[in-house]
């Protein structure tokens, strides 16, 4: 390779610096003034206006490139003194850089209040104040003030102010001031001021003000199902009611439209569908009701035969009405079952002693007692108040151990 015969004619009188900056220069151009490779070089100053390659190693006091740098150096860096490329200091970048096949930068639109880091995050992008982390993050987005992190997390949002951490969480959201955390959380949401945290919880939601917690709780909520709060695995799902609760493992699951249900434990309330104004509380409570409304059970199991029945109060583990069309029967105790439509029971057969304190009052025209019993004597054992029959006789027990009798005929 010839040597430059301008630079070899070298003025008779040079200072020093000057001859070093010659020296250095031609050491460079030796090596590369017809070609954009460079194995080896240290220059003071240096300007490559051209396509330069370094196969080895450049270092400089002070550099610019207005062309392309490329090193072939195929080192990979294991610490920050490690690699094809070592930088001492920092390293100030004006626009988008690729590492490794991801990108880190601003992203489409280059605004300076957006952090892109991820292949094609941020690629196709318009909105403000934007983080997104993860392969394809925010791209495609138009929202503003987003936080998106995770494989195509917040991919398509058309709204502000959105939290979307999770792969797919947030995809093709239009609602405002909405919360996703989770594997596809939020999906496809159309509703403003929801949080969504699980596994596809919240996802196609339509209902706004949405809180679902847990794998695909509240999944599906219709636009009827504003308010919602779905707590558990599928708890909520399709809900089209307004004001409703659901809180366990597939609580009020059926797609119920009715509104105001207030549903906690698993399976409860897992038939209804446009049952309305109902309470259950306990695994399984008003586990078959689909149309009835205004019914209040609790305790495991309780009340789980009911389908169409209104107005019930069922308290107690495994406790029941009669039917399943009852209506405004009260049944209370463990195991207890009801009498039918209009009916109350208190215990159940085991049932000993009850004791009311207060004033009784009954509205009713019968006082029932089914079974008779006759005191052997007028000072058998007995408490004071207390009210037996047989054929003959009413007993009274006016004071302990004393009875009185008045007797009952025919007419």
């Amino acid at each position: 390779m010839a040597t430059n015969k301008r630079l070899q004619q070298t003025p008779k009188v040079l200072s020093k610096k000057q001859r070093d900056y010659l020296s250095s220069l031609q050491t460079l151009i030796s090596a590369s003034s017809r070609s954009t490779s460079v194995t080896s070089a240290t220059l003071s100053t240096n300007t490559f206006t051209e396509l330069k390659t370094f196969s080895a190693g450049i270092s400089s006091t002070t550099g610019a490139f207005s062309g392309v740098l490329t090193g072939t150096s195929t080192t990979a860096s294991t610490s920050s003194v490690t690699g094809a490329v070592i930088v001492a200091g920092g390293v100030g970048v004006a626009k988008d850089s690729y590492i490794n096949g991801h990108k880190i930068g601003r992203g489409a639109g280059d605004f300076d209040t957006n952090i892109a880091i991820g292949r094609l995050a941020l690629g196709n992008n318009t909105g403000t104040s934007v983080t997104a982390i993860g392969v394809q993050a925010a791209d495609v987005n138009t929202g503003s003030t987003v936080l998106a992190f995770g494989y195509q997390a917040a991919y398509q949002n058309k709204s502000n102010n959105l939290v979307s951490i999770g792969p797919g969480s947030g995809v093709s959201n239009t609602g405002v001031n909405n919360v996703f955390v989770g594997g596809n959380a939020g999906t496809s949401n159309n509703a403003a001021n929801c949080i969504a945290i699980g596994f596809n919880a919240g996802a196609n939601n339509l209902g706004g003000g949405l809180t679902a917690i847990g794998s695909a709780a509240g999944a599906a909520n219709k636009v009827g199902g504003q308010f919602l709060v779905a707590i558990g695995a599928s708890a909520g799902y399709g809900n089209n009611g307004y004001g409703c609760t659901a809180i366990g493992y597939v609580a009020l699951s059926a797609s119920c439209s009715g509104h105001r249900n207030t549903v906690i434990g698993s399976n409860a309330m897992d038939a209804a569908t446009t049952a309305t104004n109902n309470t259950a509380v306990g695994a399984h409570s008003l586990g078959a009701v689909t149309t009835g409304a205004g019914n209040t059970a609790l305790g495991g199991y309780a009340c789980d035969l009911l389908t169409t029945g209104s107005n019930n109060v069922v308290i107690g583990f495994e406790s029941d009405v009669a039917a399943v069309g009852d209506t405004n029967s009260i049944v209370i105790g463990k195991g207890a079952v009801g009498l039918g439509t209009n009916t109350t029971v208190i215990g159940v057969t085991a049932t000993t002693s009850t004791k009311l304190f207060g004033s009784l009052l009954i509205t009713g025209d019968t006082v029932s007692v089914a079974t008779q019993k006759t005191p052997a004597s007028a000072t058998a054992t007995g408490t004071k108040g207390d009210i037996v029959h047989d054929t003959n006789y009413i007993y009274v027990c006016t004071a302990t151990n004393t009875w009185k009798r008045v007797a009952i005929s025919t007419w």
